[in-house]
């Protein structure tokens, strides 16, 4: 386990670290490189200890008790593109969202720790009765988020799915 305490400046987000090796970041800025660092953080199966956002016994709780982390998905279909909030953590505090299923498709969400599935959720797929615009946009948001974990890589598709949906990206 790595601790890394930081007064809020983003070059902790080039900080080289493996994946098998947890990195908690501990901050108290609201102004920090909060999307950097939660990318460091998940990566190795960590956490991000805002102590602005939570009380100091929630992080030490935290630091203790490994939450269940999203894994992804399975499904039978090919089509379906699913993509998690950023701020999504585990199965009481989660949203997903994801286009190219079919009405009644049932689609299985796992969870667990590193990389071992220990919670698998199954849910049946229903039309969306809301607006599509919002959840479009929300959609292309995620997808962009899991996109800039690796921005040099993903450049081209970042690039042509913000032009696509009409979303402004650095």
């Amino acid at each position: 386990m790595i601790l890394c305490f930081s007064d809020g400046v983003a070059t902790l987000s080039s900080l080289a670290v493996t994946k098998n090796t947890p990195v908690f970041i501990v901050n108290t800025k609201t102004e920090a490189a909060h999307d950097k660092w939660n990318t460091i953080a998940e990566q190795t199966k960590g956490s991000c200890l805002n102590l602005n956002r939570m009380s100091l016994q929630q992080s030490l709780h935290s630091l203790r008790n490994l939450n269940l982390s999203y894994l992804g998905y399975r499904s039978a279909s090919a089509n379906m593109e699913v993509y998690r909030a950023q701020s999504s953590q585990g199965p009481s505090n989660f949203s997903v969202t994801g286009k190219g299923f079919l009405q009644g498709e049932k689609i299985t969400l796992l969870f667990g720790f590193g990389e071992q599935v220990v919670k698998e959720v199954s849910l049946t797929l229903q039309k969306n009765t809301e607006e599509e615009l919002p959840i479009q946009r929300i959609w292309t948001k995620n997808k962009v988020q899991t996109l800039l974990k690796e921005e040099k890589r993903n450049q081209k598709e970042i690039l042509h799915t913000a032009i696509q949906y009409g979303l402004v990206t650095d």
